[in-house]
């Protein structure tokens, strides 16, 4: 969504030819605007020159690796399969530091999943000419999610550390004969204050990860996003209330806290950075309420974002979906209107919004 949703079938206008003018656009026919609210994935009537698309598809093709916030690397000159990139975390006291994640240019693996596997491979002996490209992201991982812009490099060298002392403690269980060789690990690790299995850490970093997955790729963001992002809220939230100890679920909410501060940061400094694209366009003080510059794709309403994400964040503890849904299309109701979509069209919308944040919800762990 955001910036990858446009709606192609309105009709440009000269104010001078037409004096039916809203917000720049021509106003349709009522059989027109139905049909056009049939095919809405946004309730924006928003429109960008070829030269703008161009650019967010270039951008869009550059975010390859999950959890991303703002990618500062450059490729190297004369670039290996394996290759770096560093990219901008928000730690969980709001501050930012950068951490380099290793993936493959010409296949695009990641080296970011089955973490345990990759481990019990190493502890069997088995050979994988990866594992330090795994290691070093499984390290980051972690890193990225509960350290600080001053704790950071200290936290790399002590988890990498403790993850080679899982290693030989899984090779030890294995000589041993243990059942569960990787279920019940007796190294822990300390980070931030907190004490952590290895198991819960791992897994909870990877949690905040997938969930925020979506949301990481999108600079700019539209009301729907703060929706999206609600939900994963929610979900961490959920899971850390139900699987972890009390130090480890309020971590977990901080970091939370801080990675929609730094996401609300970030947009706000886009949209101003990238303010004289978008000045001149035309605008009515209504829609300015809800977006900035004209039909740009930011949703400059604080306190509307803010409502619509701790709304769809309560889901599966103190609400369930279709109650966050209904006090959604209450509080959308007014941008809507201000952004020139008319009442008749409403339902449409609403309708096509519910079946996003249906997928989107369905694809969470569901911690309820």
């Amino acid at each position: 969504m955001g910036t990858t949703a446009i709606i192609n079938n309105l009709t440009k206008v000269n104010p001078a030819e037409n004096n039916k003018i809203n917000v720049g656009y021509k106003v349709h026919t009522a059989e027109e605007e139905n049909s056009q609210a049939a095919n809405f994935d946004t309730y924006e009537n928003k429109e960008f020159d070829e030269k703008v698309k161009s650019q967010m598809k270039d951008r869009m093709a550059n975010l390859k690796v999950p959890n991303i916030l703002d990618i500062k690397g450059k490729p190297a000159s004369n670039p290996q399969p394996v290759s770096k990139s560093y990219w901008t975390f928000s730690g969980r006291d709001g501050s930012s530091f950068k951490l380099g994640y290793n993936y493959n240019i010409e296949t695009g693996e990641e080296y970011n999943s089955n973490y345990i596997g990759i481990l019990l491979e190493k502890a069997k002996g088995t050979k994988n000419p990866n594992y330090i490209d795994y290691l070093e992201n499984m390290t980051a991982e972690i890193v990225s999610n509960f350290s600080t812009a001053s704790t950071y490099k200290s936290d790399l060298a002590y988890v990498r550390s403790s993850i080679n002392s899982i290693v030989d403690e899984i090779r030890h269980n294995i000589e041993k004969g243990k059942d569960n060789f990787t279920e019940s690990l007796n190294t822990k690790i300390t980070i931030g204050g907190v004490e952590w299995g290895f198991k819960d850490l791992l897994d909870t970093s990877v949690l905040i990860r997938n969930s925020f997955d979506g949301v990481d790729r999108t600079i700019t963001m539209d009301y729907i996003e703060y929706a999206k992002m609600g939900l994963s809220i929610g979900n961490a939230q959920n899971f850390a209330d139900k699987n972890l100890t009390k130090e480890q679920s309020d971590m977990v909410k901080s970091v939370l806290q801080a990675r929609a501060d730094y996401y609300d940061k970030r947009m706000d400094e886009h949209a101003e950075k990238n303010k004289y694209k978008w000045i001149n366009v035309k605008s009515s003080e209504q829609r300015r309420e809800y977006y900035k510059y004209g039909y740009y794709v930011s949703a400059a309403n604080k306190e509307l974002r803010n409502s619509i994400r701790d709304t769809f964040a309560s889901v599966g503890k103190d609400t369930g979906l279709s109650a966050a849904l209904y006090q959604y299309n209450k509080l959308m109701s007014p941008a809507l209107k201000a952004s020139g979509v008319s009442e008749s069209s409403f339902a449409q919308v609403f309708k096509n919004h519910a079946k996003t944040l249906n997928e989107y919800f369905l694809t969470l762990s569901l911690y309820r």
